[in-house]
């Protein structure tokens, strides 16, 4: 079965002092791992991301 958990990625992989994604706000470790983790691991990454000021839901940077 598919995830059904869209990436958060917002295009712009810039990380500060702390190895945080200044785009999406995931460290690199959710960051790398992301493809790997179940939905709820995911959903558990989200709530993160919104702990550290991010918006997972907003749109990405550029449309393809």
């Amino acid at each position: 079965m598919k995830n059904k958990i869209q990436n958060p990625c917002k295009l712009i992989c810039k990380y500060d002092h702390e190895s945080i994604c200044m785009g999406c706000r995931r460290t690199r470790e959710e960051v790398s791992h992301w493809a790997e983790y179940s939905d709820d691991e995911k959903l558990k990454v989200f709530q993160k991301i919104i702990e550290r000021g991010g918006d997972p839901y907003a749109k990405k940077r550029y449309t393809f």
